[in-house]
């Protein structure tokens, strides 16, 4: 995975062609990392 852009795909040993990777977006969703931090807004005080 680059830049949270899924590039090659291999399960049990099967490459997985890019024309099916809507078959497995659940499994591709599981294996994204998950941000530690939540989003803060930005605030400036004067």
């Amino acid at each position: 995975m680059e830049d949270g852009k899924v590039t090659e795909l291999e399960i049990d040993g099967k490459k997985i062609d890019e024309a099916d990777y809507d078959k497995y977006e659940d499994i591709i969703a599981q294996s994204k990392p998950k941000s530690s931090t939540k989003e803060m807004p930005r605030c400036f005080l004067w």
